[in-house]
């Protein structure tokens, strides 16, 4: 079987597009666009979406399960997941925050880990996505969806330096 066929689903890792998007680019095939939630809990899950007029296959969801993917279907076809879009305001917003001198990178972090429980911050997590690949994300998010997913001008300059990490920052801006 050949990859982009009706017979082989394509199964997309996708931040900033929505599953019909991703169909159009594989015409013709069973395309399902999916997210790996960050880990807010012990038990990691994927969240999958097909396209408007398509359901998620069966197979895909066998495949989730495989691989230990907890998968949790989304029932609409929207841009970057519903998970990954308030991720990526977590982290722009913590951007900003960072920018205009409201808090260091390592008090967000903090923050976010003791007053939500999460087991890492936005910050934190902005690394471990990559931040180039965070801000790909919201500059195709900003495209679709709107200013509100606007990049901070702070996560570009860091990208286009070469920054990997909020470290590099020294604690202050």
């Amino acid at each position: 079987k050949q990859l982009g066929t009706p017979d082989v689903p394509v199964l997309s890792l996708c931040f900033a597009h929505d599953a019909s998007h991703v169909a159009r680019c594989y015409a013709g095939a069973r395309s399902v666009t999916g997210f790996c939630v960050l880990p807010t809990s012990s038990t990691p899950q994927f969240e999958v979406f097909a396209p408007v007029t398509q359901h998620v296959p069966a197979d895909v969801l066998a495949f989730c399960a495989a691989h230990a993917l907890n998968p949790r279907v989304v029932p609409a076809d929207v841009a970057g997941g519903v998970s990954f879009r308030i991720i990526a305001l977590l982290i722009n917003e913590a951007c900003s925050a960072v920018a205009d001198g409201t808090a260091t990178p390592d008090a967000i972090n903090s923050a976010m880990r003791l007053g939500v429980n999460y087991p890492l911050g936005p910050l934190e997590w902005s690394e471990a996505l990559g931040l180039g690949v965070v801000l790909e994300a919201l500059r195709g998010l900003h495209g679709l969806l709107g200013e509100r997913f606007r990049p901070q001008p702070l996560l570009a300059q860091m990208v286009a330096a070469g920054v990997t990490g909020w470290a590099a920052l020294g604690g202050e801006v």
